[in-house]
Order: C-alpha cells, then sequence, then structure tokens
C-alpha cells in the first residue's frame, strides 16, 4: 500500500505531537520506503525543534539530512558555580 494518501495528514498530525524514537521512526521510515523523502525532511525539519536529542539524530540520519544542515540550537544549562554571565552549553 505504499502511497497511500489517506493516512498523509493523520501521520503529519502524529509526528507533529510525538517526540518519542520509537514511534516516529517507523512513519519516516515508510516515508523513505514509499518515494516520500521530500515530505519527511519537511516534516523532520518543522518538528525537530521538540524531538529529543537523540531522535533527530536518528531521524536525520534515516533521512540523510547532514548534521550541519540540522541548525540546532545548542541547549543552555545553568551552573550556580559559574562566573557571572557565563553558562554551560551542552549538545
Amino acid at each position: 500500500m505504499l502511497n497511500y494518501t489517506a493516512v498523509f495528514e493523520p501521520a503529519h498530525t502524529f509526528v507533529s505531537s510525538m517526540g518519542r524514537l520509537k514511534y516516529l521512526t517507523p512513519i519516516y521510515q515508510a516515508l523513505e520506503d514509499s518515494g516520500n523523502h521530500d515530505l519527511g525532511v519537511t516534516w523532520f525539519n518543522e518538528n525537530k525543534s521538540f524531538y529529543s536529542p537523540i531522535a533527530v539524530s536518528s531521524i536525520a540520519n534515516l533521512l540523510s539530512v547532514p548534521e550541519s544542515e540540522l541548525n540546532l540550537k545548542p541547549k543552555v544549562r545553568y551552573n550556580p558555580n559559574a562566573q557571572q554571565g557565563t553558562a554551560d552549553v551542552f549538545i
């Protein structure tokens, strides 16, 4: 049932509300397998900001999106022991 377009909108709604890799991978893999790579990349770019870092990395790999194109902002963690005006940055 490749390209069964009736499921595209519900799938898009789901990947826009769920950040767990366990549930995202089969949907993005199905898009790849059915020749809808561009649609998968579009959905991924719309939603990557709230996916877990592991999900972002795994799905980017699945979709062959180079890390240089991810444009993720590093997360900043407050460190009470740091000098004033500094922060610990981690990815």
